[in-house]
């Protein structure tokens, strides 16, 4: 085995020194990987697609920390942007503003 192999390989094991980290870090890719699809799945593409059934689009990033019983767990959660009200366009009603307009004495 080359120096430069063994070198990788006690990198690879010292990665993670107790049995903790290991839990924390297979959850929060898991954690990730969940958040990720549903926001996939929301959108209704992937990103940097264009699709006609696209409902939003990605908005980056945002760091988050999630505490249990084991300590905090740092997470990278993507951000996701999304239309709040149809695009209708909604008619003045002036009956609603006679009323008004009578009591200040001012025409609607």
């Amino acid at each position: 085995m080359g120096e430069h192999t063994r070198k990788r390989q006690r990198e690879h094991e010292n990665r993670f020194s107790t049995l903790g980290e290991l839990i924390h870090a297979q959850v929060r890719r898991a954690i990730e990987t969940a958040v990720h699809e549903e926001l996939l799945a929301a959108l209704g593409a992937a990103p940097w697609e264009r699709s006609g059934a696209r409902r939003g689009y990605r908005n980056g990033d945002k760091e988050r920390t999630l505490t249990g019983p084991t300590g905090p767990l740092p997470l990278t959660l993507p951000r996701g942007t999304m239309p709040c009200y149809p695009e209708v366009q909604v008619e003045r009603r002036e009956d609603a503003l006679s009323p008004i307009s009578t009591l200040f004495g001012t025409p609607p």
